[in-house]
């Protein structure tokens, strides 16, 4: 029975990009986090190394190592109490628990197809997995990482037999921590690094060469940008300079890829005695201790003799917390998983929800207060001011209204007054003298007329007695009639 994989090339685009892990160590006990704890367990032969990681804001912290010796011979309820007491100590319940696989357990074929065969993944991957499996009676749970590189498809095809699978599974669960992810150590590592190096940018060298030593054991893998090249196991001989025999497996496994020279690798040890092989496998590029490259001080203590066995463990744990990786793979069928209730954590979201939203209520309360009376400010300054245009209207209706109602009262008061001073006029001319045109405008009045004797006129006029000032203006004209006149008068009302 074989396992499906989602992998086309489509939603790998989707999915968000993959950030690089940060750990440290921390000594708190208490740390809340919406994200679950991670515990990872490396087999080695009759031992489990386990650490335990745990989110925090921004980083994550390692919590606690420890190692389990001759696990097998334990009963569940022992195994149980051993890891329940290191949860304990971290203070960590319902770990995910990501079991990790030592490489010589597990079979990988490293396959190149065209990009076309996207389209029919599950289909191609069945076929290879029937063409690389030992025998055709042994089932196998697998799995792979697909990394695209141009043109082609890069497939690291892992499998492992569905027996010590069953067997591992049965015995975490019995224990009470049933295994969430079982892949290898070695890919767990591998995709840390290979996230680590993309944080770096384009500087980082595209070659990667992974050496990690395991007691008497040496894991190697090789790569390339994205993809896995090569990977192996080898163990070391007795009596052998160590150093001398893993750079001549490194040469052979560069010869197998027949990869040129000229481009440098970066090659990244840790384990137990790597320290020592430096020297000879600067010959492939720039040594580095895995410690010195990653976000961790978390098993840097060069003062802790035991801090080189936990790489692998941390690495586990640190793919357990992985949203993404090309290769975050999982070993363990389907049915094997724990089915978790979708909506176990659906209460604490809830409330979650709720007090992010009373604290923006919070928050908000004295701004939205200040925005509502604004507001009512602003209708209400509105309503005044149609009012007071209201009444500047009536107002200037009023002003139009007084303007006029004076002009009557002024017409009233000084209309008759050139009708009186006229009569006056005409009551002291004599009978051979007449008028013309009588103009009036703002108290004073002009006559203009004929009559036998201009200057004869002057001291009758001058004893109206409503007039003033009499006086006469340009010269005279005589004809036939008599003399033509020109006169000019103040009444005495407006004086």
């Amino acid at each position: 029975m074989f396992i499906s994989r989602s992998s086309l090339a489509a939603m790998r685009r989707m999915a968000p990009q993959p950030k690089p892990p940060r750990v440290e160590r921390s000594e708190r006990r208490h740390s809340w986090s919406l994200r679950r704890a991670a515990l990872g367990i490396e087999l080695r032969g009759e031992s489990l190394y386990l650490a335990c990681v745990r989110p925090g804001w921004n980083r994550r912290w390692l919590r606690t190592t420890a190692v389990i010796e001759n696990f097998a011979h334990i009963t569940g309820e022992q195994l149980r109490a051993r890891i329940g007491g290191l949860l304990a100590e971290a203070g960590v319940e319902d770990p995910i628990v990501v079991l990790g696989l030592p490489r010589r357990e597990v079979m990988v074929r490293h396959i190149e197809l065209p990009a076309a065969a996207a389209k029919q993944l599950e289909s191609v991957l069945g076929l290879q997995l029937g063409m690389y499996k030992p025998s055709d009676d042994e089932e196998v749970a697998w799995d792979a990482a697909v990394v695209e590189a141009g043109d082609k498809l890069g497939i690291d095809l892992a499998f492992v037999p569905q027996t010590r699978v069953q067997e591992l599974a049965a015995l975490m669960r019995d224990a009470g921590y049933p295994i969430a992810r079982l892949t290898s150590t070695q890919f767990a590592t591998l995709d840390w690094m290979l996230r680590v190096r993309d944080k770096e940018g384009n500087g980082a060298p595209r070659r990667l060469m992974l050496i990690e030593a395991r007691w008497n054991e040496v894991e190697l893998a090789i790569a390339e940008g994205a993809r896995c090249l090569f990977s192996r196991s080898f163990a070391l001989p007795p009596n052998t300079d160590a150093a001398t025999y893993v750079a001549h497996q490194a040469r052979q496994g560069l010869a197998t890829l027949r990869l040129s020279g000229n481009e440098p690798f970066r090659v990244l040890i840790s384990g137990e005695g790597a320290e020592a092989w430096r020297g000879a496998l600067e010959v492939f590029g720039r040594v580095e201790h895995v410690g010195s490259v990653v976000q961790t001080d978390a098993l840097a203590d060069p003062s802790d003799p035991g801090r080189e066995q936990f790489w692998g463990a941390l690495a586990l744990a640190i793919n357990g917390l992985s949203w993404t990786g090309a290769y975050r793979l999982n070993l363990l069928p389907r049915e094997l998983r724990l089915q978790r209730k979708r909506w176990q954590n659906a209460p604490t979201y809830a409330l979650v929800a709720l007090n992010v939203l009373l604290l923006a209520a919070l928050a908000g309360r004295a701004p939205l207060e200040r925005h509502l009376i604004l507001k009512r400010y602003d209708v209400e300054l509105a309503q005044v001011d149609r009012q007071a245009s209201l009444v500047e209207r009536e107002m200037k209706k009023s002003q139009a209204i007084e303007q006029q109602l004076a002009t009557v009262i002024d017409f009233q008061r000084q209309g008759r007054k050139p009708l009186d001073a006229l009569s006056d006029l005409a009551q002291k001319l004599p009978p051979d003298a007449w008028v013309s045109t009588f103009n009036y405008r703002q108290g004073q009045a002009e006559i203009i007329g004929q009559a036998k004797s201009a200057t004869a006129l002057l001291p009758l006029l001058k004893q109206a007695p409503s007039v003033d000032d009499v006086q006469l203006r340009g010269g005279l004209t005589r004809d036939a009639a008599g003399e033509r006149f020109q006169m000019q008068l103040k009444l005495r009302a407006s004086r």
